[in-house]
């Protein structure tokens, strides 16, 4: 019941979030740097502001770790993990792929992962051992066996790591239709849901990732990293993808 109660208010956080976007969405907005690709702007502060707001009344003694305000401290081993605004630079550029994470881990484990897209109304949701859904139907992963039917996405630090992307153009040439829709969590949620076969990914923070890998995971999918170990909370590089090309895909980048 208490996992309940948490997919309950990471599903209205998230779409409280998603309201927020939508309402200064195409408006605009004060822009600023954090690094050669990273933006933030004040929608990115007011999203997560509301979001921390309805956690904290419902579980004030929950940890929580937001991309704009840093953690804050709990008197427990839940933490709530927040991407306020997935795909700042899709949204300031009014390009319409952009998204609320969510997830929730108790100790180094995921047990809650929530995607809300609130452009498409799209909500993605996952709770450990029960299954992955969107917008309350079941979701899968797509059953592929060749690379070359496959569509991947991945992200531009990805790519643009000089010693990494010898594996990434590898990729490239072996699948039918490479993608950076530049939001992370939505990407891993496709994977999830079968629109997209592969996420690969060398760079990111735990905010951008862990609702959709919780989602992939809960919809079939495997979640490994470069060398086929799996993925744990402090990990960086990882795979997601359905279990049958996992070894396809470990072979190929293994070759550096």
């Amino acid at each position: 019941m208490f996992e309940k109660d948490m997919m309950d208010i990471a599903i209205k956080a998230a779409k409280a979030g998603g309201k927020i976007l939508m309402s200064h969405y195409k408006k605009e907005h004060h822009v600023h740097s954090k690094g050669p690709l990273e933006i933030f702007t004040e929608v990115d502060v007011l999203s997560e502001t509301e979001i921390k707001k309805i956690i904290k009344k419902a579980f004030p003694k929950h940890g929580i770790l937001g991309e704009e305000e840093g953690k804050t401290e709990g008197d427990s081993d839940y933490v709530w993990i927040i991407d306020p605004l997935d795909g700042t630079n899709n949204y300031q550029n009014q390009i319409d792929f952009f998204n609320v994470s969510i997830a929730v881990a108790k100790g180094n484990e995921l047990i809650i992962g929530v995607v809300y897209d609130p452009v498409r109304d799209e909500l993605f949701a996952a709770e450990k051992d029960k299954g992955a859904t969107l917008n309350g139907k079941e979701i899968k992963v797509r059953q592929r066996t060749a690379l070359n039917h496959c569509m991947l996405a991945t992200n531009p630090a990805s790519t643009l790591n000089k010693f990494k992307s010898v594996q990434y153009r590898r990729f490239w040439h072996k699948l039918r239709a490479p993608r950076i829709i530049g939001a992370k969590a939505l990407e891993l949620a496709y994977v999830a849901c079968g629109r997209l076969d592969i996420y690969y990914n060398t760079s990111t923070f735990l905010w951008d990732v862990a609702a959709g890998i919780l989602i992939i995971r809960e919809a079939g999918g495997v979640v490994k990293k470069f060398d086929g170990s799996e993925w744990m909370i402090d990990d960086n590089e990882f795979i997601a993808t359905e279990r049958t090309l996992l070894p396809q895909i470990l072979k190929i980048i293994s070759r550096y």
